[in-house]
């Protein structure tokens, strides 16, 4: 009876979910938040507030790299090791700018610190001056299968800007996450 039902309880859409959570987040950082899918090769926008337009390239259903984002990065970091060595081993890691991690060794490295402090940082790895900072999204089964970011472009240290927002997006990550604990969303298979 119990997987009867499941099966007739609609599954939700995690963007329209999240939306007012983005909106918060924008405010209060006065930047872009956003909230990606993970997808197992690459991280997929599927909402985003934007506080200005300086990053309307980065509209939902845009891709980017996981291994150059905040948020692939934030993701990769809480997932299960074996899936972390597949994408290592079978992911070509292009440069874009200076700062993007390239070596597998030291990408491995930058996925131990994100998971001992609960979230990402990415630093001018995609282009310049353009920083983010993410925290990953679990789905009902305690995998991150989403992330949560704030990103813009900085013209400042950017560890004020990290200190300014880290919390905040940890925190709405953690609130889609509960609510996400006793969801099925369209993502689920």
């Amino acid at each position: 009876l119990r997987y009867l039902a499941e099966g007739v309880v609609p599954r939700i859409e995690v963007r329209n979910f999240a939306r007012p959570y983005l909106e918060e987040l924008s405010k209060a950082a006065e930047q872009p938040s956003n909230l990606g899918h993970w997808d197992g090769r690459e991280i997929t926008y599927l909402a985003q507030r934007l506080f200005n337009s300086a990053l309307e390239g980065y509209a939902a259903g845009n891709r980017i790299p996981a291994y150059c984002s905040a948020m692939g990065k934030a993701v990769l970091a809480f997932s299960p090791r074996e899936e972390v060595e597949a994408y290592v081993a079978r992911t070509q890691f292009t440069r874009f700018t200076e700062r993007t991690i390239c070596d597998r060794a030291m990408f491995l490295k930058e996925l131990e610190a994100i998971r001992e402090r609960g979230y990402a940082v990415m630093n001018e790895e995609m282009a310049a001056h353009l920083v983010g900072v993410a925290a990953p999204v679990f789905n009902k089964e305690g995998y991150p299968r989403y992330a949560v970011s704030v990103a813009g472009l900085c013209f400042r240290p950017v560890e004020a800007f990290v200190a300014e927002v880290c919390d905040d997006v940890v925190q709405t990550a953690r609130e889609i996450s509960e609510f996400l604990a006793h969801a099925r969303t369209m993502e689920d298979k």
